[in-house]
């Protein structure tokens, strides 16, 4: 297994969902979204990008899931998914 590249603002999305209240776990395979993310009364997988492409194995990954994750590339975008 490898493990998943860190985007860039991996560290400040997570900061920025544990300051209002989020469990945050960050999941490191090369082909999962990058966080399970838990606010009350809701769990959601979040794929971070820093403007970079995804990875063909996240592509993958992707199509073959059949629940939601969410695209996320900014704390605005993270913040308000969990409101």
């Amino acid at each position: 297994m490898r493990f998943a590249r860190i985007d860039d603002n991996q560290r400040e999305i997570v900061t920025a969902l544990r300051a209002v209240g989020c469990s945050v776990q960050r999941l490191t395979a090369e082909n999962l979204p990058n966080l399970l993310v838990y606010s009350p009364y809701k769990m959601q997988l979040f794929l971070l990008t820093d403007m970079r492409t995804n990875t063909d194995s996240q592509l993958i990954w992707q199509t073959e899931w059949r629940g939601p994750v969410h695209v996320v590339n900014s704390v605005d975008e993270a913040l308000a998914l969990v409101k």
